[in-house]
């Protein structure tokens, strides 16, 4: 999925994981797919403000958070977690975790309900219309001086 020159997330595997730090992200791994399983938004907020990286960590079975929370039909869990991926990655590295297989050949996208799938879709567009307006902005803000003597 990625390039070795591509600024794209990488995906991480726990199981291959090693030292200290990676036992940590190991164990939140763990305790973030289980709070992704109970519908427990806050902790699962909780445990991405402290770690984005868990964004991206997989499970034994491949899955990302965003498989489990779709898998469940946890709505606000799995547009909480694309949100959180849209702001770190550029929409195609988005589209590509949306459509990442599990080791059961199924992504995210396949997993989610109609409804849910209606809402990744729609959450894609507002990605995609936020970023462009973002660059917008970037570009006008450096046509206007920023002091006026």
């Amino acid at each position: 999925m990625s390039s070795p020159n591509s600024s794209q997330p990488s995906i991480t595997n726990n199981t291959s994981q090693s030292s200290a730090s990676s036992e940590q992200t190991s164990l939140s791994s763990m305790f973030i797919f289980d709070s992704i399983r109970r519908n427990d938004f806050e902790q699962v907020k909780l445990f991405i403000q402290q770690n984005p990286s868990l964004l991206l960590v997989c499970d034994e079975n491949n899955n990302l958070p965003v498989h489990i929370a779709c898998k469940c039909s946890h709505e606000k869990i799995a547009l909480f977690l694309l949100d959180r991926i849209s702001t770190q990655s550029s929409t195609q590295q988005l589209i590509e975790i949306i459509q990442k297989e599990n080791n059961e050949k199924q992504s995210p996208i396949t997993l989610a309900n109609p409804k849910l799938r209606g809402m990744i879709k729609a959450s894609i567009e507002i990605s995609k219309m936020k970023k462009l307006l973002m660059e917008k902005y970037e570009n006008k803000k450096q046509l206007v001086p920023t002091t006026i003597n």
